[in-house]
């Protein structure tokens, strides 16, 4: 029997740990799921969708290959849970359904506990920001530079660096190759939608709907005033440049 948990599920010891469930499965349908805050369940039921590019990224039904972040998920669940097995159901391009099952790994558990407590020590109680994990990531934390300030590069950065000049000129011959090969496709198509090999539809080149844009130069032209009105200024952004190489 499955029942629906709306109510946080929090670690035995330590109570900043918790976890919204989907389902908690019963072997005996007529006891209680949980009884004093502890988890009285035999496995933990989480369901899923996803659209179809992505079905390489699970394996064949009834195993346990499923989405890395899933499986760190369900192990986080059977962590505050102390179920021994959580069941993934997806539909997949709402066509294509599997069921899989993750069993418990207390090693796992332990390495995730572990680095959620000096997480929760340096970043929560201590107010230390973590490292960013994009550039996105970096923006938020350090969203303005400071004029004129220059900061010395370590070994580590200059050895990022230099791996960020090789791979920007690799994207650059790509981005070459892929619009000689485009604009080949493109070419081979005409005036046509679609290109297709026998009922398989390879490319489709269609023209969009007009657009109305506002001219705003035009605007400026012809009612300065207006246009100076209705402008307004917004915080300007920082913009990573990697160099040329001395």
């Amino acid at each position: 029997m499955a029942q629906c948990q709306q109510e946080p599920i929090f670690h035995k010891e330590h109570r900043y740990f918790f976890a919204h469930v989907d389902r908690l499965v019963q072997s005996n349908p007529s006891s209680s799921h949980k009884v004093d805050g502890i988890t009285l369940a035999d496995t933990v039921l989480e369901c899923k969708s996803t659209g179809a590019f992505n079905k390489d990224e699970w394996g064949e039904a009834y195993t346990d290959q499923v989405p890395t972040h899933y499986m760190l998920q369900c192990a986080w669940y059977m962590a505050l849970t102390q179920c021994m097995q959580t069941d993934v159901a997806v539909l997949i391009g709402n066509q294509d359904f599997r069921i899989f099952r993750i069993y418990r790994n207390h090693d796992l558990e332990a390495a995730m506990l572990e680095h959620a407590k000096r997480f929760w020590q340096r970043c929560v109680l201590e107010g230390i920001p973590p490292a960013p994990k994009s550039p996105a990531d970096a923006s938020i934390i350090y969203p303005a530079s400071k004029t004129g300030v220059r900061v010395h590069a370590n070994d580590e950065a200059i050895k990022n660096i230099e791996r960020l000049r090789e791979l920007q000129q690799q994207m650059k011959e790509l981005d070459q190759e892929m619009e000689h090969l485009k604009s080949l496709v493109m070419s081979a198509m005409g005036d046509s939608e679609e290109l297709a090999a026998g009922e398989r539809l390879l490319a489709t080149w269609k023209s969009t709907k007009p657009v109305k844009r506002l001219d705003t130069q035009a605007l400026r032209a012809a009612h300065p005033d207006i246009a100076k009105a209705f402008t307004v200024e917004s915080e300007g952004s920082r913009r990573f440049v990697v160099k040329e190489a001395a």
